[in-house]
């Protein structure tokens, strides 16, 4: 057999797996179709900016709070 039928064979075989694949993707919904991916390096980064987004106002209210007790 050569590895042309070979391939052709596996193909053909394939066929039911991938239409069933396709239809499954036909039920999900995209935005706009992309999907974002995020790695865990800027996951980290977008932590420690929120944490300090947040600090800034606690901080503030905390000094407004050991400044009225004095």
């Amino acid at each position: 057999m050569s590895s042309a039928s070979v391939l052709d064979d596996a193909w053909n075989r394939a066929q039911p797996a991938l239409s069933a694949i396709r239809t499954g993707f036909g039920n999900v919904s995209h935005n706009d179709g992309r999907v974002m991916r995020v790695s865990q390096l800027d996951s980290e980064l977008l932590d420690q900016e929120l944490v300090d987004l947040l600090k800034q106002p606690l901080n503030t209210a905390l000094n407004l709070l050991s400044v009225g007790r004095l």
